[in-house]
């Protein structure tokens, strides 16, 4: 046989086996049905030992490459079983997939839930409306959310926050239904402790997605997990005459992340813009991290309704419970992460705004067209280089009708193009604020991305060098 049967046939046998076809042909059609079966490389007789190493360590690479996707991927789907509170049902109820993290908090074993129906988690006194209105929404393959009362194979009653969303297959079949949960334990704890501040804490949690992960088929459902981890952008109308948000990971996921909070009364709001170590796979795990502390900081303001709300004791917060978090204490740690970002407090009624940053950057525009650059603190959060009592520093405005606030992560200042290939820098960024800051905050919003993708596009085999998030908000 020929080369191309060869190939055919070593396909046949084992599909992603690696090819360099070594060849004196350069007809056309040999070259495409080449292509067609997934030739790796094409080397021309005759060739040199240059060639054919330059040939082999393209390929090389590209294994290399490989194996280390597969590895993180496995690293994640084996964090999130044991970490997500999950499990998938088939079109008649029956559940067909649960995590460990699940089993744990249901008590029962993997083994004796696969099979079951899943009306066996829940408790009786939970009013049939509520699942006849769950089936309603999913029947029209729309999410349901919402608090359940679940029984453990003890009977011991927990309740949960629960997301449901339809399961389809690759070809766009429903085939079931996909179901995280977040423990909620401590929510009805602090419900009880204080029930006049219920609403707000069960407003705050709505935010937080319930730890969602993907399931072992799929690292496309990371991407849907985190994109349920950042706010609904809506709530900014209720503190903000206008605003835009501007959040594209690099990859599928990535490493920034935002968040927005009501606080203790209808006057006060938390804005964060954060830049996690990395991006893609990793960069989103740190981010998941991160929202759990986010979620801890919440509740500790609850609790202290008399607490002044301060940025720069937030990023030490967070810069704490990093580190303890990831036993990042001193330089011996294995691991090192943490995040670049900027804190942003508004208070309506005193008509104040609070900022601290870590290694990055922000923007005001005053009512008279006026840029200030708000240049954070030269030490980012959590690192173990960071010193565990590292106090940030903290700038105080008085909130005028008319300002606006521009947060973004380094995504949009370093992406490299124009002629030669140079990061956009901070110059385009404010001539961006100068020249169109006058508009409404959706033309602008037009315009920065109009303007990134200009200036990128200008450069050869361009392409994204990071995740980019930019903020905008008018007082």
């Amino acid at each position: 046989m020929n080369g191309i049967e060869l190939v055919k046939n070593l396909k046949q046998i084992r599909q992603d086996i690696t090819v360099l076809l070594v060849t004196a042909f350069t007809e056309t059609d040999y070259l495409l049905q080449s292509i067609e079966l997934g030739v790796d490389g094409y080397l021309k007789k005759p060739f040199s030992k240059q060639d054919l190493y330059l040939h082999l360590r393209k390929i090389v690479n590209s294994i290399e490459n490989s194996s280390k996707k597969r590895y993180e991927e496995k690293f994640l789907l084996q964090t999130l079983n044991e970490n997500v509170l999950m499990f998938k049902i088939d079109l008649d109820g029956k559940i067909r997939y649960t995590s460990k993290a699940f089993c744990k908090i249901s008590g029962y074993t993997k083994d004796e839930l696969i099979g079951q129906n899943h009306n066996i988690l829940y408790s009786k006194d939970i009013p049939s409306e509520i699942f006849a209105y769950m089936w309603l929404v999913l029947n029209r393959n729309e999410d349901w959310e919402g608090e359940l009362k679940n029984i453990t194979k003890d009977n011991q009653p927990y309740w949960l926050y629960s997301v449901i969303k339809p399961d389809f297959d690759y070809k766009g079949n429903k085939v079931g239904y996909i179901c995280i949960h977040k423990d909620i334990a401590m929510q009805k704890e602090f419900e009880l402790l204080n029930e006049s501040l219920e609403l707000k804490v069960e407003e705050a949690n709505r935010h937080v997605n319930a730890m969602l992960r993907q399931t072992k088929d799929s690292i496309e459902y990371a991407a849907l997990i985190q994109s349920s981890l950042v706010p609904n952008n809506e709530k900014f109308r209720k503190y903000f005459s206008e605003y835009f948000v501007i959040w594209h990971p690099k990859d599928t996921v990535g490493g920034d992340i935002y968040f927005f909070n009501d606080l203790r009364h209808d006057d006060e709001c938390l804005l964060m813009c954060l830049d996690c170590t990395g991006h893609g796979v990793p960069g989103a795990f740190v981010t998941m991290l991160v929202k759990a502390i986010e979620y801890q900081l919440v509740a500790h303001i609850y609790n202290n309704p008399q607490m002044q709300i301060s940025p720069s004791w937030i990023l030490g917060f967070f810069n704490n419970k990093l580190k303890i978090l990831l036993n990042q204490t001193d330089n011996a740690s294995i691991s090192n992460v943490g995040f670049d970002g900027t804190v942003v407090y508004y208070n309506k009624k005193d008509k104040i705004i609070k900022i601290s940053s870590a290694e990055s950057i922000m923007f005001i525009r005053d009512i008279d067209g006026a840029i200030t650059t708000i240049k954070g603190t030269r030490k980012s959060v959590g690192y173990k280089q960071v010193p565990f009592d590292f106090v940030y520093e903290e700038q105080v405005f008085e909130a005028k009708e008319g300002m606006k606030l521009y947060l973004t992560t380094d995504g949009y200042i370093d992406q490299n193009g124009g002629l030669k290939g140079f990061p956009m820098g901070k110059t385009r960024f404010m001539r961006i604020i100068e020249d169109f800051g006058g508009e409404s905050m959706a033309d602008q919003q037009e315009m920065f991305l109009y303007e990134l993708d200009a200036y990128e596009s200008e450069f050869e085999d361009h392409e994204r060098n990071d995740d980019v998030t930019v903020i905008g908000i008018t007082i």
